[in-house]
């Protein structure tokens, strides 16, 4: 038994002794670089969040994000403050370092930042919100700017940034001053300036204002001397390593994050001009396989740019896997329709739609919209997708119209016209023959319906007359397909 218990014990002791940090938070080595350097959309957006989502906050000493924007959608952008702040709450800082501008959105993304660093030559602010609609950008309304400007009067109040400076940025019509009283330095609104003498009523006349620092009508824009002179910028640096030694982190191993072939690849194809080209391209070669015998190169191609398109959307997480299935669903009901159902009816019809419901949620996040911007977002996909139709429609009549006689793709159209003059007709021998026959009205005509002739039920129209199911009537005339039918004699 004592053997026993000094063997256990032993082996207790080594597992300790080989495992020194269990129990102990992990060693913190290292500090990662992010790059911030276009419009910040699907893309960029879609890039930087899932980096930020993927850092291990147990490694992670600090990230840099090293920004360079003139800013983008405003949900892109929250969603990267958003990460932000989740690392925050990890106790993981993140630094802004603006290499060149940070506006608009920009500037957002730098102010939810722990710290701003910037180069001497950068700048921030102009965060003026605009609204992307199908019909071009026009100024944002005054909830929209009243959401963005509580957006950077928190984050300025959370880091201790100057909050009317911050607003000033998005808002043109605020004017700022600077404000001495008792030694220390404020800026503010005119409003907010009266209410601090009201607050200090008795020390109203120590408070005294230096000068106007954003005059009203302009949005707020600071080189780097003023964003540091005003609180924003910690310091100013024009080397990524002069910031790291500043910051103490230049003992940490420095790992870049930068763009791979994957966000290289959906970049390009969630471009909204690659993506409407790929739409079009992809329903134009699976309309041409449709009416060319067999199964060869349009069809290829066809399923290869359709492909593309849902491979870019699947990897800028706009479209999920059921979208997919239901563009394929409705690509299996086209088929059933054209190939093994006579005519175009309900199951053609549900092809299409749902080959459109799965083109367009593959577009968006969301299924139905709620917000303006989901709802000018929802319209600008319905007119890609009509833009894309349009372009095949074109296309299409390129081919019909311009092509040589001998050309493979001529057999879409018909280039000739039969006419009755030319002794040609489209009757069908078998509704000639009811010339005169009498039946029995299945479904009410009004003026069309059904009726049932021998024992066989035919599409049949009247004059004009409604005539009730039951009664009799009889077949007056055969203009090709259609049959004209009237009251029989002994209804009459």
């Amino acid at each position: 038994m004592k053997k026993f218990c000094a063997l256990f014990f032993s082996l207790v002791c080594l597992w300790f002794f080989c495992n020194p940090l269990q129990g102990q938070e992990a060693k913190k080595e290292y500090v990662y670089t992010i790059s911030v350097d276009e419009d910040i959309f699907d893309g960029l957006a879609r890039r930087v969040t899932n980096k930020l989502k993927r850092i291990d906050t147990n490694k992670a000493k600090a990230v840099i994000l090293e920004i360079n924007t003139p800013g983008g959608g405003v949900g892109y952008v929250l969603e990267i403050c958003k990460q932000i702040d989740m690392l925050a709450q990890a106790n993981v800082p993140v630094y802004a370092y603006i290499t060149g501008y940070a506006w608009s959105g920009g500037a957002l993304i730098s102010l939810a930042c722990d710290r701003i660093y910037m180069v001497e030559q950068g700048s921030i602010g102009s965060a003026e919100v605009k609204i992307l609609t199908p019909f071009g950008v026009k100024d944002a309304d005054e909830k929209t700017l009243s959401a963005m400007r509580a957006h950077f009067r928190a984050y300025a109040e959370h880091r201790n940034y100057p909050k009317a400076l911050a607003e000033a940025m998005v808002d043109s019509k605020m004017e700022v001053r600077e404000v001495r009283y008792r030694g220390e330095r404020y800026f503010k609104s005119p409003e907010e300036i009266l209410k601090m003498r009201e607050d200090n009523i008795n020390d109203a006349d120590k408070i005294v204002e230096v000068g106007i620092v954003v005059s009203a009508g302009k949005l707020a824009n600071f080189t780097a001397k003023e964003a540091k002179e005003y609180g924003f910028c910690r310091s100013i640096h024009q080397t990524r390593d002069s910031l790291l030694k500043e910051a103490g982190l230049s003992q940490y191993k420095v790992e870049e994050l930068s763009k791979t072939f994957e966000d290289s690849l959906a970049n390009f194809l969630t471009n909204q001009w690659v993506k409407m080209l790929l739409i079009s391209l992809g329903i134009l070669g699976i309309v041409i396989e449709i009416w060319t015998p067999g199964f060869g190169i349009f069809g290829i191609f066809g399923i290869t740019f359709l492909a593309l398109a849902f491979i870019g959307a699947y990897l800028a997480e706009t479209a999920a896997l059921w979208e997919i299935l239901i563009f394929l669903l409705g690509l299996l009901l086209l088929a059933i329709e054209i190939f093994l159902i006579p005519g175009f009816g309900i199951v053609g019809i549900l092809g299409i739609v749902f080959c459109v419901i799965g083109l367009l949620l593959s577009l968006q996040t969301f299924v139905l919209p709620e917000s303006e911007e989901e709802i000018n977002l929802f319209m600008i996909n319905i007119f890609h997708l009509t833009f894309s139709v349009g372009i095949d429609i074109f296309l299409l009549a390129i081919i019909t119209r311009f092509l040589p006689e001998n050309a493979p793709l001529r057999t879409l159209s018909v280039s000739t016209v039969q006419t009755v003059e030319e002794g040609y007709s489209v009757a069908i021998p078998s509704f000639q023959n009811l010339q005169g026959k009498e039946g029995t009205v299945i479904s009410t005509l009004r003026p069309a319906g059904r009726v049932q002739i021998e024992g066989q039920g035919y599409d049949v129209v009247t004059q004009g007359d409604f005539i009730e199911a039951g009664e009799k009537i009889i077949v007056t005339q055969v203009q090709g397909n259609r049959i004209i039918v009237d009251k029989s004699l002994s209804e009459k």
